[in-house]
């Protein structure tokens, strides 16, 4: 899949919200990898469950899924659409819990 984040038209646009959302990241929970992950496979309470960029089928509230960070602290981070396309709230889910996480095969 080809890298981009929900709303966003252009590549250019899309690289400018995903870098407002990695910054802003970064801020909060420290260092994060280079990744630019599309889809996390994972468990919650024993049951499997999806994180997919664009999709709003996810146990995290309502808003599509706009970008997945893997930190260096052990977690990753499925961010949610709040306000806007470069407003993001944050849902960790520890490493242990994850069974796969799916790159983006291309960029913008």
């Amino acid at each position: 899949m080809r890298f981009f984040i929900p709303a966003a038209s252009q590549s250019r646009e899309a690289e400018e919200a995903y870098k407002k959302i990695r910054d802003h990241l970064a801020n909060v929970i420290g260092p994060i990898t280079e990744k630019r992950i599309y889809r996390l496979k994972y468990h919650d309470n024993g049951h499997p469950q999806n994180a997919l960029v664009g999709s709003d089928h996810h146990g995290f509230g309502k808003g599509p899924v706009i970008a997945i960070f893997e930190g260096c602290d052990g977690m990753y981070y499925v961010c949610t659409q709040k306000n806007g396309m470069h407003e993001a709230e944050l849902h960790p889910v520890h490493e242990s819990a994850v069974v796969d996480a799916e790159d983006f095969s291309a960029l913008a």
